[in-house]
């Protein structure tokens, strides 16, 4: 799983599809307004979906920087939501 120089070998695991998701846009302005506040990050899981290994420490440090930065180009700070925030939707 560390080493990313490895080419995958499908004939040992090959490409199984599971599902396809279809999600509709929505137009809702309440929740674009709330949409537009959420800080979403690969940390905020449970402990035994946490992304694992040398690739998702990057890739977590990466997102951090990039969400600094958008949020310092916006002018925006992180917003957390609770359920009473979706609740007054």
């Amino acid at each position: 799983m560390e080493d990313l120089s490895k080419e995958w070998n499908e004939n040992t695991a090959p490409f199984i599809r599971i599902a396809q998701l279809k999600i509709p846009k929505q137009q809702v302005k309440e929740q674009d307004i709330l949409s537009n506040k959420i800080v979403f990050s690969i940390v905020n899981s449970y402990s035994i979906h946490k992304a694992t290994g040398k690739l998702n420490e990057a890739r977590i440090k990466i997102y951090n920087c990039l969400s600094d930065l958008r949020k310092h180009r916006n002018d925006q700070s992180s917003f957390e939501p609770t359920i009473e925030d979706y609740n007054k939707l």
